[in-house]
């Protein structure tokens, strides 16, 4: 599954502009565009999308146990055969599917690896739309100027992959910052949302700020924004429930431990 000319880096905090602002049926149909994505990934209907979630064990670009979804639906693996999938999951809910115990036992079904199989974080995938957008201090974020080192640092490691970055910043210096960016090939409809803010900054709204203005930017810009973070990261969740992002599903995710 693939999520991946940059913007104008303009200073407008406003939701009037020459830029078209998706409808509210229009962003409708951009999810659907990316519900069918996911589906055609994992083998699966759109319902199940919708059903609560859903637990995904993968490592590298191959599927291993495409997906276990919260009704009770079990997507086929390419390493995994079905009844061993289901036998795994039988009668759980989604949560203790995305807990430590299932996914242990998924992974002792996956093939022998030189190293050992390794279950990373849950992950929580978020969008925002117009009509969910509520803007925090906005604000205070101001777009990251051109000769701000940002730049080149995303050029020379993502040539082409920033769009837009606003940061707040007090005495000349960023303290934090979010960026606007191009998840991956075949996503054009949408831009991933990153969050840094320097520890010493925490809790002043700043973060709230700069996601507020790289939202509006891309809904400016008739684009979905995706915001993507650890489940355990609270703060972070709550920034992101602030500017009106809605959850859409939670991941997790096994790949071979680096010795």
């Amino acid at each position: 599954m693939s999520l991946q000319t940059p913007f104008a880096k303009d200073g407008d905090n406003t939701m009037t502009s020459e830029h078209t602002v998706p409808a509210a049926a229009e962003a409708s149909s951009i999810m659907e565009e990316l519900d069918e994505q996911l589906c055609h990934y994992f083998g699966c209907q759109a319902e199940d999308l919708r059903s609560g979630g859903i637990a995904i064990i993968a490592g590298g670009n191959h599927p291993l146990t495409s997906g276990v979804f919260s009704r009770g639906a079990v997507v086929v693996s390419k390493l995994i055969s079905e009844a061993s999938l289901k036998s795994a999951v039988s009668g759980r809910r989604l949560r203790e599917i995305l807990g430590q115990e299932v996914l242990t036992r998924l992974i002792s079904l996956l093939p022998a690896r030189e190293n050992p199989w390794v279950v990373e974080s849950e992950n929580v995938l978020l969008y925002c739309t117009r009509n969910t957008f509520t803007p925090q201090n906005i604000f205070l974020a101001k777009p990251v100027p051109d000769d701000d080192p940002l730049w080149q640092d995303w050029e020379e490691d993502l040539p082409g992959k920033l769009d837009a970055a606003y940061g707040v910043y007090i005495d000349g210096v960023r303290v934090s910052r979010a960026t606007l960016t191009r998840p991956g090939p075949g996503s054009e409809h949408f831009r991933a949302v990153g969050i840094y803010t320097k520890p010493e900054y925490w809790g002043k709204g700043y973060a709230k700020a700069c996601v507020s203005a790289a939202t509006q930017h891309a809904l400016e810009h008739g684009l979905v924004p995706l915001y993507n973070t650890q489940a355990e990261n609270a703060a972070s969740l709550a920034v992101a429930r602030a500017v009106g992002y809605c959850e859409y599903m939670r991941t997790r995710r096994a790949s071979e431990s680096v010795q």
